[in-house]
C-alpha cells in the first residue's frame, strides 16, 4: 500500500538526524536514512529513507538485506516530474516482484526537480518483512543497491517491468548515526543535491 502525504515545515516537532551514504563509485546517487528516537527505543515503528540521483536513470533501487533473495526492496522510476516508488520482494536472480503488503508513504519533496530525482519515503514495514528483520540499532546494517541508466520508464505502475541493472552492490549503513528526532518528514529541510564524497566518512569507509 503506497500513500502520498504533504508535510508542512512548521509541523516538524524535532530536528531529525540524517545519515547519508553513496554507493561505491557512484557519487551521483545518495541514500539517506533516519530512525526516529521512538523507533530506536521501542524496536517498532517507522523508519525513513531518501533516494536521490543527480543523473537520469531508468530506475534505481535500495533494499534491506545482503543479497537479492529475501531482500525488502524499493525501486524508483519517474513519470514526467513525478516519482514512482515500487516496493518489491527480492526472489533471486529474477526481476523483483511487487510487494502489495508493504506500507510506505511518499513524502513531500519527492519528484524530479532541475533534473534531480528525489524520493522521500516513510516505511512502516521495514523492521520485519517476509524474508528478514531490521536491527535499527545496528552500526553495520546491510543494504543492497542497484541502478539502470537510460531513458526514464515514464510509468506510474507499481508493478512496471524493469530490465537488468547496470551496476549493483552491498553497503553497510550505520543506523546509529541515523538515529534521532521525531520528524514527520526528516528530509524536508535538507538539500536534494547529494553531499560531496569527500564530506561523507561513510563513503570513504567503502573505498
Amino acid at each position: 500500500m503506497v500513500r502520498h502525504i504533504f508535510a508542512w515545515l512548521w509541523a516538524i516537532p524535532a530536528l531529525a538526524q540524517v545519515h547519508s551514504i553513496h554507493p561505491q563509485g557512484h557519487s551521483e546517487i545518495t541514500y539517506s536514512f533516519n530512525v526516529p528516537d521512538n523507533t530506536a527505543e521501542s524496536g517498532s515503528g517507522p523508519i525513513y529513507f531518501q533516494m536521490n540521483s543527480t543523473r537520469q536513470v531508468q530506475w534505481f533501487a535500495l533494499g534491506q538485506g545482503m543479497q537479492m533473495a529475501g531482500a525488502n526492496m524499493f525501486v524508483v522510476y519517474t513519470s514526467g516530474n513525478k516519482v514512482t516508488v515500487s516496493p518489491r520482494s527480492g526472489v533471486g536472480e529474477i526481476e523483483p516482484l511487487y510487494n502489495k503488503d508493504a506500507q510506505i508513504t511518499i513524502l513531500n519533496g519527492s519528484g524530479v526537480h532541475d533534473g534531480v530525482i528525489t524520493a522521500n519515503v516513510r516505511c512502516d514495514t521495514c523492521l520485519k518483512w517476509n524474508g528478514g528483520t531490521e536491527n535499527v540499532n545496528s552500526p553495520s546494517s546491510p543494504w543492497i543497491w542497484s541502478v539502470k541508466y537510460g531513458e526514464p520508464l515514464n510509468s506510474v505502475s507499481l508493478s512496471e517491468g524493469i530490465t537488468q541493472h547496470d551496476d549493483y552492490g552491498v553497503m553497510n549503513v550505520d543506523l546509529k548515526q541515523a538515529t534521532g528526532g521525531s520528524s514527520v518528514n526528516p528530509f524536508a529541510q535538507i538539500a536534494r543535491v547529494p553531499i560531496s564524497p569527500s564530506e561523507d566518512p561513510a563513503f570513504a569507509a567503502l573505498q
